[in-house]
Formats: C-alpha cells, sequence, structure tokens
C-alpha cells in the first residue's frame, strides 16, 4: 500500500512541478550532449537526398534487358527478332549522344516501346546513366 501512496505523491510532485503555460524560466534547459545530439540529428535530415535515388541499372533490367540482354549485346531472341541495337558497342556510345538515347526512351524507335508516359523525368535519364554504363571497350 506504501508503494500506491509514494507513485500517487511522485505524480502529484511532477504535475505541480511542471507550470499550466511554461515560462522561459521555467522550462528545462538540454543539457550540452542533448543539444549536440539534436543538432546532428538536424543536420544528418538536412543532408538527406528530397527524394531517393533512382537504380537505373534496375529499371534497365525491368523495361530494356528483354530486348537488349543484360549486358547490352542485344543477343537475346527478342532482341534478335526485333533487331535490337548492341548498347555495349564503343562505336555505337561514341555515335549517339545522350539527348539520342533519351529520344530512343521517349519516342521508341522501330519495335521500342514508348517509355515517355511510363518514366519520370528522373527515371529517364538514369536510363540513359544505365546505358552508358554498358560500353565495352
Amino acid at each position: 500500500m506504501s508503494n500506491t501512496k509514494t507513485a500517487r505523491s511522485t505524480s502529484a510532485t511532477l504535475a505541480r512541478s511542471w507550470p499550466v503555460s511554461p515560462s522561459r524560466e521555467t522550462w528545462p534547459m538540454l543539457s550540452k550532449s542533448a543539444l549536440l545530439s539534436l543538432l546532428g540529428g538536424l543536420t544528418l535530415l538536412a543532408s538527406l537526398p528530397m527524394r531517393a535515388e533512382v537504380d537505373g541499372p534496375q529499371l534497365y533490367r525491368q523495361h530494356c534487358a528483354k530486348c537488349h540482354a543484360e549486358d547490352g549485346r542485344a543477343n537475346t531472341l527478342r532482341g534478335w527478332l526485333y533487331f535490337a541495337q548492341n548498347l555495349s558497342q564503343a562505336k555505337w556510345q561514341d555515335n549517339n549522344s545522350d539527348n539520342d538515347i533519351l529520344d530512343a526512351i521517349q519516342e521508341g524507335p522501330g519495335a521500342m516501346p514508348s517509355y515517355a508516359d511510363k518514366l519520370s523525368e528522373a527515371e529517364q535519364l538514369a536510363l540513359v546513366k544505365a546505358v552508358r554504363g554498358l560500353r565495352k571497350p
């Protein structure tokens, strides 16, 4: 029974020690380590990107590898049937700008589907970067 009485008196004491509307003088001060932790957390939060990075290689595997193959060589049955471009050739990479690749992604030349309405601009740009990463010497 003394435990119940102690718990009640402790909570009553705590309730009385906090004012209803805290003023500057009565508001509890944060310790130096708590302030540093708070500042560090806010700095980390501010350094995070506003949105997650787009995974270009994953998008390539999902949308392009069926015809262009994982390595970009277009040595798949679908690639052969639809005359898919070998994206890994250095000569092709040299002759096509990033805008050319982006246009192909957006418009879908030949049998390739258009991705202008299916992928966001960030995803399309990530695909351009992924295609550039397929270059073989």
